[in-house]
């Protein structure tokens, strides 16, 4: 179960995010939806640790996220897998291979560097694929694909 207990960001004085509190228990899913401005970006980087909260904690089953450092706080971010805005695609690569880079921090520097995924790792791939329709995109250029 995902956690936010009281959570709060600010920027000088400006709260970004003013005392969130909600519970999202495992395998459900959840939308974020809000105008433009009214902090939704800054709670998933809060969640994903790319920002600190100013106030309050966060928690995934037993494991406080806010208190996470070094190591361990860079595991939780690779297995939070936050998908930004701006996707960041490497154009000249192909959708399998943009989708495989997630995996480099699991796979030894050599591997990750000559793209060498095993065959379990690019059936986890296509599977993250077919899971939002378009395994069948695959092998197309990420520079091809539509913003939508």
């Amino acid at each position: 179960m995902l956690r936010l207990d009281g959570v709060v960001k600010k920027f000088g004085e400006k709260r970004a995010v003013d005392g969130i509190s909600l519970a999202v228990p495992k395998g459900q899913l959840v939308g974020v939806i809000g105008p433009s401005g009214s902090g939704k970006s800054t709670m998933l980087r809060m969640i994903n640790r790319l920002n600190d909260p100013s106030e309050g904690r966060i928690f995934f089953d037993d494991v406080e996220v806010t208190a996470l450092q070094g190591r361990d706080l860079r595991a939780w971010r690779a297995r939070c897998a936050m998908i930004f805005q701006q996707f960041n695609l490497a154009g000249r690569l192909d959708v399998l291979t943009n989708v495989m880079m997630g995996r480099a921090f699991h796979a030894p520097l050599w591997r990750a560097l000559l793209k060498l995924w095993t065959v379990e790792e690019k059936a986890m791939g296509l599977s993250a694929l077919e899971s939002l329709d378009i395994a069948r995109m695959s092998g197309q250029r990420a520079d091809t694909l539509s913003g939508g």
